[in-house]
């Protein structure tokens, strides 16, 4: 519903086709297809969710936050599913909290799908986004 909504302040429902389900479930008829994939999904581990500043715990839902006992459950599903989806030399960029980028890099290495996975930095020089290609 926020996504609608924001869509409709921009003017951009013409533009947007909305899907609803979990993760590439509503997306099958668009196996290998997709240019890309822009996600930033639940990725503080579950024991510091509840820890995390009011204005994030008030405001979000907690399953838009939590990961998992390391936070990484959901990235791992879109490491192994989304190559399934992804067009070669597609985009893989997520966003992911301070200190997981290496292993998420390595999650990608691992996964055999995806070339020349590396991290980029936020505007705080902290990295916390990891992006690769489709190979």
């Amino acid at each position: 519903a926020v996504a609608r909504q924001n869509a409709e302040r921009h003017q951009l429902t013409n533009r947007i086709e909305f899907r609803c389900g979990s993760w590439f479930d509503p997306l099958v008829d668009l196996k290998a297809q997709l240019a890309g994939l822009v996600s930033t999904p639940p990725y503080i581990p579950s024991a510091g969710v509840l820890a995390l500043q009011p204005e994030v715990t008030c405001h979000e839902p907690h399953p838009a936050l939590d990961g998992g006992a390391d936070g990484l459950n959901d990235i791992r599903q879109l490491v192994q599913r989304a190559p399934d989806y992804l067009q070669t030399g597609a985009l893989w960029l997520i966003e992911t909290m301070a200190g997981q980028s290496q292993t998420v890099q390595e999650l990608l290495r691992q996964q055999s799908s995806y070339c020349q996975p590396q991290s980029y930095s936020d505007l705080a020089g902290i990295q916390r986004f990891v992006g690769a290609e489709r190979s």
